[in-house]
């Protein structure tokens, strides 16, 4: 049993002792165990009988006796004790409401009534008075919370119950009547010694976790504590010693009001102490978690890593390091950083914060918490320098980060000979892909174009001959030659995607559009129609004028009609911005639709449809490569009835009739923030 049971335990019994001694007072007529100052307050009967059942639940509560369960599920113990609390709160209950309805209830049931009448009528004081009444309630329902377990509650009923033994504990010593009223001594010490016994019944939680702690907290409480309900005290003693006259009840309110203020404020202090030093507790372990942690990330870090001081000197390296400089982590440190990777410290001074440029070289400071940066990168290529004099080249970023110490940088140095070799592979291979490119533009066409002439020669010496079937296979071989050439400079140009770095900027659509219109569909027989608010794209505009073209020339191509209408709109989104191409032609089949896009891919025979089938793959390889997508989707245009009313204007009715049939792709752009 812990310590503070043991505590209450004692308590308990002290006072059902007491209790025992009052009652054989009673019965024996030794009138000084229930009244231990004559002509002073006795403990009238039914209070020691109230008492002594408040101790009886306490003992039941903290003592283990095996008994069997009751149907609630609690030991019988448990249900005595709760029990006599419900009778003790009932009886202080009943006294109260005596009080207020000027009649007597409790007569009848009050033990040793008669020798208590004789009493009241020799004009001795043998009563329960409001205060007790009072008391015994509180201490009553402390005793049920806590067996309902809420320990808060009741701290509460106890912590109140103190209130008036005190008071009249103070009374008792200044001399003031009014302060105990018909409180007794003993029923002083006895509900005292109960209020005490109930607090250290909740000792595993809230103000009594805290007060019986073994913290500085703690022991800083239990002096304060005991401080304040002895100050008035000793200072009612000395203003009696000082002066021969009696202590004024206002320096006596005063003293118990200073009493009860100061312990209800210490009190509430160290509940606050008691959670910040939980806190920082929690704070101090998840601080030594996180360094750890860090500890851990910077040691096994596939990069080498260096912390470096203000003086940008090495602190402390990792085993990449080791190995990249090819340097025991005894030599590394205290070594500048510029002996390792020459410029490194000028990279550093230049990408550090604004307010950090104006310190020196030996270091600068971050404690202003501005993480605004200059224009240069805080990433840069530069050549690092091994024990034995190799130049490496490394890729460079630095962190600035707080430590003990002040603030230090992170130094992270990976190494890109691997990268460079694969760069300079990659550069091989663009070259040989240039080179085929030439031979494809140059030397796989040569022999096309020699063969369209020799067909346009035999076409000019045989004249009117030509007829018939043999002039039907000289067109179909100009057809094929057209073919093979038109495919030779798609493939071309499909190679060829992506290989210039355009900037991307905002671009007019219908500036854009019309462009286009101008270029490629000079006769008007297809009308295109920029709608919405919205005119602004942000793409690099060379893509962007590849993408519209193909899918503008894929609408016309495959359109059913010899003339057509074709919409453009742009919706906005929170991280895409989607462009609308819908046409009013066949249609695509959704099992098509994303076979389409595949090099090499028409969906009716090359005999009837004149192409490549290159054009919409140009399209998905161009915004794969600017991080976008393009699909077949199946959605209205937002603005037809607008564009139906402007066309029935212009005599179109025919065409509009039809503009929901045909095919609408959508090109989804990554928002960027234009630099």
């Amino acid at each position: 049993m812990p310590k503070t049971l043991l505590f209450a335990v004692a308590l308990a019994l002290g006072v059902c002792v007491l209790v025992l001694l009052s009652l054989v007072g009673y019965v024996a007529g030794i009138e000084a165990l229930y009244r231990p100052l004559a002509d002073g307050v006795a403990t009238h009967p039914l209070t020691a009988l109230t008492l002594l059942g408040c101790g009886v639940a306490v003992l039941l509560e903290c003592v283990p006796v095996a008994r069997p369960s009751v149907s609630d599920g609690h030991s019988l113990s448990l249900a005595a004790a709760r029990g006599l609390a419900f009778a003790a709160l009932l009886v202080a209950l009943v006294r109260l409401l005596e009080d207020v309805s000027g009649t007597v209830i409790l007569h009848a049931i009050t033990p040793f009534q008669q020798l208590v009448d004789e009493e009241l009528a020799a004009g001795k004081s043998n009563a329960m008075g409001a205060n007790t009444a009072i008391t015994m309630m509180l201490l009553a329902a402390s005793l049920l919370m806590r067996s309902f377990g809420h320990a808060r509650m009741s701290q509460l009923g106890a912590f109140g119950s103190l209130f008036f033994p005190v008071t009249s504990l103070a009374g008792y010593s200044y001399g003031l009547q009014d302060f105990y009223g018909e409180m007794s001594p003993i029923t002083c010490l006895l509900t005292l010694w109960m209020g005490v016994s109930c607090l250290f019944l909740t000792a595993d939680s809230w103000v009594m976790n805290v007060l019986l702690g073994n913290t500085s907290v703690s022991r800083v409480g239990q002096i304060q504590l005991v401080a304040s309900l002895s100050f008035p005290l000793f200072v009612g003693y000395g203003v009696l010693f000082v002066q021969t006259r009696e202590v004024s009840s206002l320096f006596a309110i005063v003293m118990v009001a200073f009493m009860w203020f100061s312990v209800t404020l210490i009190s509430y202090s160290m509940l606050r102490l008691r959670r910040f030093e939980d806190d920082l507790k929690s704070s101090i372990q998840q601080l030594g978690v996180s360094e750890s942690q860090f500890r851990d990330l910077f040691e096994y870090s596939p990069i080498a890593t260096l912390l470096l001081d203000k003086k940008n000197r090495v602190v402390s390296s990792n085993h990449e390091a080791e190995k990249l400089f090819d340097t025991p982590r005894d030599e590394l440190h205290n070594m500048s950083v510029d002996s390792l990777v020459p410029d490194g410290k000028a990279f550093i001074r230049d990408t550090a914060p604004i307010e950090q440029q104006a310190e020196s070289d030996s270091g600068y400071d971050l404690d202003s918490g501005n993480n605004q940066t200059n224009s240069h990168e805080s990433q840069q290529r530069l050549v690092a320098t091994a024990r034995s004099g190799t130049q490496i080249p490394v890729e460079v970023s630095h962190t600035p980060i707080a430590t003990l110490d002040g603030q230090q940088t992170l130094l992270a140095i990976s190494d890109r000979t691997e990268v460079q070799h694969h760069l300079d592979s990659l550069e091989r291979s663009n070259k040989e892909l240039d080179q085929f490119a030439y031979i494809a533009s140059h030397d796989l066409r040569a022999p096309l174009r020699a063969i369209t002439s020799l067909t346009r020669f035999i076409e000019e010496d045989l004249g009117d001959q030509l007829q018939g079937e043999t002039a039907e296979h000289f067109s179909l071989l100009k057809g094929r030659v057209k073919r093979m050439d038109m495919l030779l400079n798609d493939l071309l140009e499909y190679s060829r995607v992506g290989r210039t770095a355009s900037r991307p900027e905002w671009l007019d659509l219908d500036d854009v559009i019309d462009g286009l219109r101008q270029l490629y569909l000079p006769d008007n027989r297809f009308t295109i129609e920029v709608l919405g608010n919205t005119r602004k794209v942000f793409a690099a505009r060379p893509q962007f004028e590849l993408v519209a073209r193909n899918l503008l020339m894929n609408s016309v191509k495959h359109h059913h009609l010899d003339a057509g209408h074709i919409r453009v709109w742009v919706e906005p989104a929170d991280d895409t911005t989607c462009v609308y191409f819908a046409d009013d032609g066949p249609g695509i089949e959704p099992r098509f639709r994303q076979k389409v896009f595949d090099i090499f891919t028409t969906l009716k025979p090359r005999d009837e449809v004149e192409g490549s089938g290159m054009g919409l793959a140009l399209v998905a390889k161009s915004m794969q490569l600017v991080g976008g997508t393009v699909e077949v989707v199946d959605k209205l245009c937002p603005f037809s009835m607008v564009s139906q009313a402007e066309s029935v204007h212009n005599g179109a009715d025919s065409q509009e009739k039809t503009a929901q049939s045909g095919t609408t792709f959508c090109l989804q752009y990554p928002n960027h923030v234009p630099v």
